[in-house]
């Protein structure tokens, strides 16, 4: 495998599917985590503009989330709070989360996939509706 070099000005903001005014930049993808023999799914940069929102949801993996830029309301479990940047979350498997820019700047966040040690397939994620952030 090669090294990986991705430069900022090279890489596309995508649309991503499910949830509002979300926007990602892939990091790392799964093949490249595959290939470098990494116990990962991905890492990926997320832009969220004002009045988006990451809607809340659950993954089969931790989603570790570091905020970059901008203020949002997150829903982590049963809490709701606010995070600035500097801030770190970790969402358990299966643990309800979600992210809301109500700001008038985009926010962006890092979002790292890790599944357990154990856990031979994953890369699932589904939307909870019922909740709200």
């Amino acid at each position: 495998m090669e090294p990986i070099i991705r430069r900022q000005e090279e890489m596309e903001w995508v649309v991503a599917p499910l949830h509002n005014y979300l926007f990602q930049k892939t990091l790392i993808s799964s093949e490249e985590s595959n290939e470098l023999k990494l116990r990962l799914w991905k890492i990926l940069r997320e832009k969220i503009e004002p009045g988006g929102a990451v809607l809340p949801h659950i993954h089969d993996v931790t989603e570790i989330i570091h905020f970059i830029e901008g203020e949002v309301a997150v829903l982590l479990g049963e809490k709701r709070m606010r995070c600035r940047p500097g801030d770190t979350i970790a969402a358990p498997a299966g643990v309800v989360h979600g992210v809301t820019n109500r700001g008038n700047a985009a926010s962006e966040q890092i979002s790292f996939f890790i599944p357990e040690f154990d856990k031979k397939s994953f890369g699932h994620t589904r939307l909870v509706p019922e909740k709200n952030i």
